[in-house]
């Protein structure tokens, strides 16, 4: 049972490598590129969404009509493939953070100072206190105090401003590393959880609904004709439809359910306590949702012609691993689409 469960994992990942890399050939061909390594390399990972950033750079050129020539892609590689982009974004991370860390603490330290100074001076006033003191000497420890306390305000001043400048750029960093944590786990297209965060939420719940003894469903769906919506409508457009499907998938999931995107137009639903009955209907709740929405087309405002999606359902098994559980959904799909698309197939 393990060995078949390993030939399925392989079924799967075979059969949503050979989908991206069509689709990368595709592209390479459409925008004329040349065929070699590294611009096959930058639109395989473009459609899988393994790089936010990668991702992002290009849909912003598509959006801006820039033209995607072999050089523009061969810039996009140098940025965000090569190694010395890795190397150097994770460096420059690096750096922000230890330049706040030591600027927070000079600022420490030179508060440590300053009170160090007043404590001294407040010491030597203290010493020289005593009814018999003269008055020239009482001037002097009065001048003495004053000069002190002004310098130790105007310091603590400026360490309060350069304290909180500390934490704005803190802040940003922080922020940073939100996105960046994030990156690694939303499709920054929808903001959904990626292929990544699914398979280890799918995982998680496989173990959850075994414990528990609950049943566990998974969907597939596929927006259908992504390739006619692409090529009439543009790049824009096709971004709508996809933010509008994941819409409807947050619409309709409740509890521990976790819509995702695995790339391009390949969406999925782990639909825990979910009896294969209720999945299958919830799938169709959502196709008939998506059906009945109508589209206008950017820039030009026309309206679209009626955008449909396919669903493949299956329910957790005994035996089975994210591997079987995805191929046997995937099966489904494959059958609503060879059925004429805008279908949910499951085994009921």
């Amino acid at each position: 049972m393990a060995q078949t469960e390993e030939i399925e994992i392989d079924r799967t990942i075979f059969a949503e490598a050979k989908r991206l890399a069509l689709m990368a050939l595709n592209s390479a061909t459409r925008y004329k590129t040349p065929p070699v390594p590294r611009i096959y390399e930058v639109w395989f990972t473009y459609y899988s969404g393994h790089n936010p950033g990668l991702t992002k750079r290009v849909d912003q050129a598509r959006r801006a009509g820039e033209v995607l020539d072999g050089p523009f892609i061969e810039q996009v590689y140098d940025e965000h493939l090569s190694p010395e982009a890795m190397k150097g974004g994770i460096n420059r991370f690096g750096d922000r953070l230890e330049a706040e860390m030591s600027r927070v603490m000079d600022t420490i330290g030179a508060g440590m100072s300053s009170g160090d100074y007043f404590s001294n001076v407040l010491g030597e006033v203290r010493a020289g206190l005593n009814p018999k003191i003269p008055p020239e000497n009482f001037g002097r420890l009065v001048g003495l105090l004053q000069e002190a306390s002004t310098a130790y305000a105007q310091e603590t001043q400026r360490m309060a401003q350069d304290l909180q400048e500390a934490r704005a750029q803190v802040a940003s960093v922080k922020r940073d590393l939100q996105e960046l944590r994030e990156s690694a786990f939303l499709d920054h297209v929808t903001r959904l959880p990626n292929r990544r965060q699914f398979e280890e939420a799918l995982e998680q719940e496989i173990a959850t609904a075994r414990e528990r003894s609950e049943e566990l469903c998974v969907a597939r769906c596929d927006i259908d004709e992504i390739r006619t919506i692409l090529e009439q409508w543009g790049d824009e457009t096709t971004e709508l439809v996809f933010r509008k499907f994941a819409e409807i998938l947050r619409q309709n999931i409740r509890g521990r359910d976790v819509p995702a995107r695995l790339g391009g137009d390949s969406f999925a639903l782990i639909l825990p306590g979910t009896a294969l009955s209720g999945a299958h209907v919830m799938a169709e709740h959502i196709r008939r949702s998506l059906g009945r929405t109508v589209f206008t087309a950017k820039p030009s405002g026309k309206r679209m012609d009626k955008v449909t999606a396919s669903f493949g359902v299956a329910a957790l098994r005994p035996n089975d691993g994210i591997g079987t559980l995805v191929a046997r959904a995937d099966d489904f799909l494959a059958r609503a689409k060879d059925s004429g698309r805008d279908q949910v197939w499951s085994a009921e």
